[in-house]
C-alpha cells in the first residue's frame, strides 16, 4: 500500500520522532511519504520512505501544498498526526475527494495545552470544536494514553492505543560517551514551562545537599520559564551547583542521560500530563537509570 504520513512538526523536532519511528515501521511492508518541514537543507533518507520537507512559509501555502501532493500522488492511507488545522484540513479534504481511509495519531489533549498557552477564548473553543470534529471525521484513532482512549471511544468506535517508544540502538546503556558532568548529578529532560514541578526540584536540591555533599542538578531543556528558574536556583542558594544547558538535539539527548546518576519526571497533575505517554521516561528506563516521577498518567504503571 501506499500510505502518507503528516506531522505539523518540524521534522528535527523531538515532536516528531513518533511519526518518523511509524513510519519506519510501515516502509518495512509499505511504501512510505513522510510530509514535514524543516529549516535546515538536510537529505533525508531511509528505505521505502519518500520525503516531501517543506520550508517553513505561511499556514495557507502549506495546507495547499499538502492538499496538493495527496491528491497528485493517490494514496491508499491518510495517517495525520494531531487534530489541529495546519494538517487535518488537508488530510480531511484530500479523504473525502479520494475516498480512502483517514488514521488520526492523537498524542495529546490539545485543547488542555491551548487552555495554558492563549488567553482568546474564542480560540480556546475552536481548538476544542475542531479536536471533536477531527475524532468524529477519522476512519480510525490511534492514542497514546488510557485517558485519550476513553474520550477518544465516546466519538469513535475505531480505537486502538500505541504507547510511546524508544530508539533502543540510540538509548543503549552500554554505549560509551565523555563524561562532562561531575560525580551525582541529577538530571532533568523537558521544556522549561508550567507542565513540569521543576521548581520543587530546584527546592529540594539544598537538602539533597545535606545528605550528598557534591549532588548537583543539570538541566537540559529551554522555555519561557527559563528566567524564573533561574532566579529560584539563585534565591534557593542553589545556584553554584545547578546547571542550565538550554535547547539540545533530540540526539544530543541520549548523551546526557546516559552520564546522569538520578532522572526525574516531575509531571504536574493535570488533564495534559495524564493525557501523554512519557517519552522521557521511556528513554530513562531504556538506559537503566534511576528514576523519580511523579505519579501522572502513565508514569505509574511505567
Amino acid at each position: 500500500m501506499k500510505i502518507a504520513v503528516i506531522t505539523p512538526f518540524e521534522i528535527e523536532a523531538g515532536t516528531s520522532i513518533r511519526a518518523l519511528y511509524l513510519a519506519k515501521e510501515l516502509a518495512k511492508d509499505h511504501r512510505i511519504s513522510f510530509i514535514s518541514y524543516s529549516d535546515s537543507r538536510k537529505k533525508y533518507k531511509e528505505k521505502n520512505i519518500e520525503f516531501f520537507i517543506y520550508n517553513k512559509s505561511n499556514h495557507i501555502n502549506h495546507n495547499f501544498n499538502k492538499l496538493n501532493w495527496l491528491i497528485t500522488n493517490d494514496y491508499d492511507v491518510i495517517y495525520v498526526f494531531k487534530p489541529l488545522p495546519l494538517t487535518f484540513i488537508p488530510a480531511y479534504l484530500a479523504s473525502v475527494l479520494l475516498r480512502k481511509p483517514l488514521i488520526l495519531d492523537w498524542d495529546e489533549d490539545e485543547y488542555a495545552i491551548v487552555s495554558r498557552v492563549y488567553s482568546s477564548r474564542i480560540f480556546r473553543k475552536f481548538i476544542r470544536a475542531f479536536e471533536m470534529f477531527a475524532l468524529r471525521h477519522s476512519d480510525g484513532i490511534v492514542v497514546v494514553s488510557p485517558y485519550l482512549e476513553k474520550k477518544a471511544r465516546q466519538l469513535n468506535k475505531n480505537v486502538c492505543r500505541v504507547q510511546n517508544g524508544v530508539d533502543l540502538a540510540k538509548f543503549n546503556p552500554r554505549l560509551k560517551t565523555k563524561r562532562t558532568f561531575k560525580k551525582n548529578t541529577v538530571l532533568f529532560v523537558g521544556a522549561l514551562r508550567p507542565q513540569f514541578d521543576l521548581d520543587i526540584v530546584i527546592k529540594a536540591m539544598p537538602l539533597v545537599r545535606k545528605e550528598i555533599k557534591d549532588a548537583g542538578l543539570a538541566i537540559v531543556g529551554g522555555g519561557e520559564g527559563e528566567a524564573f528558574f533561574r532566579e529560584l536556583a539563585r534565591d534557593t542558594g542553589a545556584g553554584s551547583y545547578i546547571r542550565f544547558l538550554g535547547h539540545q538535539k533530540f540526539q544530543d539527548v541520549q548523551k546526557f542521560v546516559r552520564q546522569a546518576d538520578i532522572v526525574v519526571a516531575p509531571n504536574r497533575f493535570n488533564d495534559m500530563n495524564e493525557s501523554r505517554s512519557s517519552v522521557k521516561i521511556a528513554e530513562y528506563m531504556a538506559m537503566e537509570k534511576p528514576i523519580v516521577a511523579n505519579s501522572v498518567g502513565l508514569a505509574k504503571d511505567m
